[in-house]
């Protein structure tokens, strides 16, 4: 499962500024705006998938080829189940 998180891209923008590397890794987390937003009583959606090709992003010859067959594929099987095919997926 995915979990996303959505918000005014200006409340992001706003926030990028007030993350920290204050860690272990000496990294910057880009979820600690969910916390930074949720502090200042911005608003937050949470939103899950289940299919995490849902939101897949194409950026590339070979992520295009694979966002390609899995949409082929969803479409057959849904030619199977309504019984337009000889064999269902």
């Amino acid at each position: 499962m995915l979990v996303s998180h959505i918000f005014k891209s200006q409340d992001l923008v706003s926030t990028l500024a007030q993350i920290n590397n204050n860690n272990e890794k000496g990294e910057y987390y880009i979820t600690d705006v969910i916390e930074i937003l949720s502090n200042e009583n911005k608003k937050v959606i949470s939103y899950s998938l289940e299919d995490s090709m849902e939101i897949q992003g194409v950026n590339s010859k070979v992520e295009l080829a694979l966002v390609s067959r899995v949409l082929r594929e969803r479409k057959y099987c849904s030619y199977g189940r309504r019984g337009y095919l000889n064999r269902p997926c």
